[in-house]
């Protein structure tokens, strides 16, 4: 199965230095994904809007930074 290469999601990180965790949301949108980034930065989380089939492929980071 292929994905859409006009998909983004964002990765965010969850917990603290010692015991963090990333995320990676659901395939949207460029404009949703924006909204969704902003909207978790607002509560505090580390996020990044990435390419929904790059980060699939990559995968998530695994480092606290």
């Amino acid at each position: 199965m292929s994905i859409p290469k006009h998909l983004y999601c964002i990765v965010y990180r969850t917990g603290g230095t010692n015991n963090f965790q990333w995320h990676r949301s659901s395939a949207m949108s460029k404009a949703d994904a924006q909204r969704a980034k902003k909207h978790n930065e607002k509560m505090g989380y580390k996020c990044y809007l990435v390419n929904y089939a790059q980060s699939v492929n990559i995968g998530l980071p695994t480092t606290y930074e």
